[in-house]
C-alpha cells in the first residue's frame, strides 16, 4: 500500500480544555480531564501516523557554562496525548505516543482532518498521572501544537509533528514551540524512572505553569511575576502546581532538567511522602533549618538521580550563556551536617551509585523509604535522620553504607531524633537537636539564634519533644531566661506526626504560654524568637525556660 508523506503547517498555541474546541491565546483553560490511553469514534480502512518531536536545547559541554544552541538536539515526545480534530475543531480521536514519538490513528478515506499534539501526559493505568504545561499568563490554558487541517485523501499517510526551540542565530526569533514539551519530557523522564524501580501507585494531578513572561521578580503569577521557579503545592483548581521561568536573556529553566526535576522532587515530597519544610532562600554556604536542609537537599539530590547525571545545572543570563552548576556528588562541602542541603544531596546521590554491598544506581529502597507509612507518620520532624533511618529499615544490609556516608558528612546523631549529636553547627545550643520535655512542670532551656540569618537558618527554631501519657488539658509555658537582655516575643508551635496542632503567637513580651487538649502520643515543638523567624536583621541569642504541666 502506498503512503504520502504530507508537508503540514505548524503552530503552538494555548487553548480552553475539557470540550472540543481550541481558542487562541488568552482564552480561559480550566483543568482537563479529557484524553485516554487510546479512543476513537472514527474508523477507516486508511492509516494515519507520524511522529511528534522536539528542540531540546543542551549545555554547553565538558562543563555545563550555559545553554549551547549550536548542539541542540531532535528528542520524541514521549506519552504525550494526541487528537484528531475535524473541520468542526471537534475531537474524534485521541492516543498517546510511544517512547519514541509515534502515534497512529485508523481514518476514512477523504476526510479533512487536523493532528492535535497536546503539552499534556495521561495515563489511566497503574500507576496512573495526568500532568500538563499551562500558561499562567493566559487564563492558564493548555499549549498545544497544531498541525493543519488536511484531508485524508485514499492512501495511508504520514503527518510529523516537530516543536521548534525558536531560536535564531542569538535569539528567541520565533514562537519558542518547544519549550513545554522539553518541561514535560523531563517530568516524563521521572516518572518513568519510578516506574522502572517498581512503583505502582498513582501520581497526583500535575499542572506545570511556564510563559515567556515567566521572570524572576515575585508579584503576581497571572503576570509572570513568579520570582523563581518553585513548587507551589495545589492551585486554585485543587492540584498540584509548579512554576517554570521563562524570561529570555535573564532566567530560563524550560532546557535546565535538573532545575525542573528538582521541583518535581517538592511534588513527590508533598504528594508521595512527606515534608516539614518551611520553604524560602536557602544558600547552600548557610546552616539551613534541618527540615528545609532535607527538602532541598532530598529534591536535588534526586534530580541528579532520575537523570543519572551528578552536575546539577542552572542557566541564565544573556542569550542563557550562563550557570550555576554543582556536583552533587562532592563530598567537601561546607558547611558539613544534618543541616546542610549539600550534605543531604551528596547521602542521596553517593548512595544511589554506590556498588558497595548494594546494585548500583538502584533506587526502588529510597522510594520505598519516602513512600513508607513509617515515614509519613513519624513523630519527629522530615530530616536526614527520619530518612536514612528509614531506608536502613527498608535495607538492613545497607546500613553500614548509610553509616558511612553519613559520618562523612558530619551528621553523628542517630535514631529519628538524632540522639547524641555532636555536631552543632558552631553553636552549642543546637545540641541536642530535640530537647526533652517533661510533663512534671520541669523546665528546659531552649536558645533561638540567627548566626545564620532568619527564618530559615539553624538555630532560628530550637526543637523539643515530649510524650502524653492521659488524655487531658496541657499548659505550655516559655519564659525569658534571665542571661537574655533585651525585650523578647517567643512563639512555639506543637506537631503531631508533621500536623501542627497549636499556635501560640501571643505579643505579650517576654513570655508565651497556651493550654492544649492532647492525647496519649510522642509530639514535638519549636520554639522560636520572632524577631529571629521574621525580622530583617534577627534578635540574636534569645533563650527560654520552657515546661509543660497538665492544667
Amino acid at each position: 500500500m502506498s503512503m504520502r508523506l504530507m508537508a503540514i503547517f505548524l503552530s503552538l498555541v494555548v487553548v480552553a480544555c475539557g470540550g472540543s474546541g481550541g481558542a487562541s491565546s488568552g482564552s480561559s483553560s480550566q483543568a482537563s480531564s479529557t484524553g485516554s490511553q487510546s479512543s476513537s469514534s472514527v474508523s477507516g480502512p486508511l492509516t494515519l501516523e507520524g511522529r511528534v518531536t522536539f528542540d531540546h536545547v543542551p549545555f554547553t559541554k565538558p562543563l555545563p557554562t550555559g545553554l549551547d544552541y549550536a548542539a541542540t538536539e531532535i528528542r520524541p515526545g514521549r506519552g504525550l496525548v494526541v487528537e484528531l480534530l475535524n473541520s468542526n475543531n471537534q475531537v474524534i480521536a485521541s492516543t498517546l505516543t510511544d517512547m519514541e514519538g509515534y502515534y497512529l490513528f485508523q481514518v476514512p478515506a477523504r476526510q479533512s482532518l487536523r493532528v492535535r499534539v497536546k503539552a499534556q501526559l495521561q495515563s489511566s493505568g497503574n500507576p496512573s498521572w495526568d500532568i500538563s504545561v499551562r500558561d499562567n499568563t493566559s487564563s492558564n490554558a493548555l499549549y498545544v501544537l497544531d498541525g493543519g487541517l488536511a484531508s485524508t485523501g485514499t492512501t495511508d499517510s504520514t503527518r510529523n509533528l516537530h516543536a521548534a526551540s525558536g531560536w535564531t542565530d542569538s535569539a528567541y526569533g520565533n514562537t519558542r514551540a518547544a519549550a513545554p514539551f522539553a518541561i514535560l519530557d523531563a517530568v516524563y523522564t521521572g516518572v518513568q524512572r519510578f516506574i522502572e524501580v517498581g512503583f505502582d501507585g498513582d501520581f497526583a494531578p500535575l499542572n506545570l505553569y511556564w510563559s515567556v513572561k515567566n521572570l524572576p521578580v515575585e508579584g503576581d503569577l497571572t503576570l509572570g511575576e513568579i520570582g523563581t521557579s518553585f513548587y507551589g503545592g495545589p492551585d486554585k483548581t485543587g492540584v498540584s502546581s509548579i512554576y517554570i521561568l521563562g524570561d529570555e536573556n535573564n532566567d530560563t529553566d524550560e532546557y535546565d532538567t535538573h532545575v525542573i526535576l528538582h521541583e518535581w522532587g517538592h511534588y513527590i515530597e508533598a504528594t508521595l511522602s512527606r515534608t516539614d519544610t518551611l520553604g524560602g532562600d536557602h544558600p547552600e554556604a548557610s546552616g539551613l533549618d534541618m527540615r528545609v536542609a532535607m527538602s532541598e537537599g532530598f529534591a536535588t539530590g534526586l534530580a541528579a538521580i532520575l537523570l543519572d547525571n551528578p552536575r546539577y545545572a542552572d542557566s541564565s543570563g544573556v542569550r542563557q550563556g550562563q550557570s550555576y552548576n554543582v556536583d552533587v556528588s562532592r563530598t567537601n562541602n561546607s558547611p558539613k551536617g544534618w543541616f546542610a542541603e549539600a550534605s543531604v544531596y551528596s547521602i542521596l546521590y553517593n548512595y544511589y551509585v554506590s556498588g558497595s554491598s548494594k546494585i548500583a544506581r538502584d533506587f526502588s529502597d529510597i522510594v520505598a523509604a519516602i513512600t513508607a507509612p513509617e515515614l509519613i507518620d513519624n513523630d519527629a520532624f522530615i530530616s536526614i535522620y527520619v530518612f536514612t533511618n528509614q531506608l536502613k529499615k527498608q535495607a538492613p544490609a545497607h546500613s553500614p553504607l548509610l553509616s558511612q556516608l553519613l559520618t562523612g558528612q558530619s551528621i553523628f546523631g542517630t535514631g529519628d531524633y538524632g540522639d547524641g549529636e555532636v555536631n552543632a553547627g558552631g553553636n552549642l545550643n543546637n545540641v541536642p537537636v530535640y530537647k526533652l520535655l517533661l510533663t512534671d512542670g520541669s523546665s528546659v532551656e531552649l536558645c533561638s539564634t540567627n548566626g545564620y540569618g532568619t527564618y530559615n537558618r539553624l538555630g532560628n527554631a530550637q526543637y523539643a519533644r515530649f510524650t502524653i501519657h492521659n488524655t487531658g488539658n496541657y499548659r505550655f509555658s516559655a519564659q525569658k531566661s534571665a542571661q537574655t537582655m533585651g525585650v523578647t516575643d517567643p512563639d512555639f508551635y506543637i506537631y503531631h506526626q508533621g500536623v501542627l496542632l497549636a499556635v501560640a503567637e501571643s505579643a505579650v513580651p517576654n513570655r508565651e504560654s497556651l493550654a492544649v487538649s492532647l492525647s496519649p502520643g510522642n509530639y514535638v515543638m519549636e520554639l522560636v524568637e520572632a524577631e529571629n523567624l521574621y525580622g530583617n536583621q534577627g534578635f540574636g541569642t534569645a533563650c527560654f525556660n520552657l515546661s509543660l504541666l497538665p492544667d
